[in-house]
């Protein structure tokens, strides 16, 4: 499964290389201080470099944002509360999206 490792921003290299060393990930994406590694292992206690490890449940452009969205099975990922990140220029807010996503776990209910 896809992590999304939130890094501390003192020293990204050194936030880096300690979570592909601990989970001995090969491949990585790296989009500022946010880290993008598909691993099984559950290593967050382990992890001085950074600040929270969150499930990625998808990137896709914006074009097939909105159907992505609908597509997805939101309760098996929304326990307390969740979050949206939106990277690059977008016709879409993050408010925007919360609301797509709220909208289909309001009608699943």
């Amino acid at each position: 499964m896809k992590k999304l490792f939130v890094l501390k921003q003192d020293d990204l290299d050194l936030a880096t290389d300690e979570v592909l060393a601990v989970t001995r990930a090969k491949r990585y994406d790296r989009i500022d201080h946010f880290l993008v590694v598909d691993t099984k292992n559950d290593v967050a206690c382990r992890l001085a470099q950074t600040h929270s490890v969150h499930d990625f449940v998808f990137r896709v452009p914006v074009t097939a944002l909105e159907e992505t969205i609908r597509k997805i099975s939101w309760q098996r990922w929304y326990i307390h509360d969740f979050y949206v990140q939106l990277r690059g220029a977008s016709t879409y807010t993050a408010r925007d999206l919360g609301h797509l996503v709220w909208k289909r776990l309001k009608n699943a209910c």
